[in-house]
């Protein structure tokens, strides 16, 4: 799932070399992929009123697996990365 959020990140940024999705494991049934781009493609990943990030947590809801991991998503500013 992070790799495709990964290269789908990548393809709508300015900075693809720059973006850097990671995957963040709460408990065995929750996890967080965050997705850390600069500060200029943050509207591209949050989109209008947050619809970018809200299509992408409906496309990893509806592709998950019974037993598997629920995700959630969170975009933050590359200078967050420690």
């Amino acid at each position: 799932m992070v790799n495709f959020i990964e290269e789908y990140v990548k393809l709508i940024v300015k900075k693809p070399d720059i973006a850097v999705v990671k995957e963040i494991e709460i408990d065995k049934d929750n996890k967080t992929i965050e997705i850390y781009v600069d500060y200029e493609d943050m509207g591209k990943i949050i989109g209008r009123q947050g619809q970018m990030l809200k299509s992408l947590s409906v496309f990893i809801a509806s592709s998950k697996a019974k037993g598997m991991p629920t995700y959630k998503l969170s975009a933050k500013n590359i200078d967050e990365l420690c």
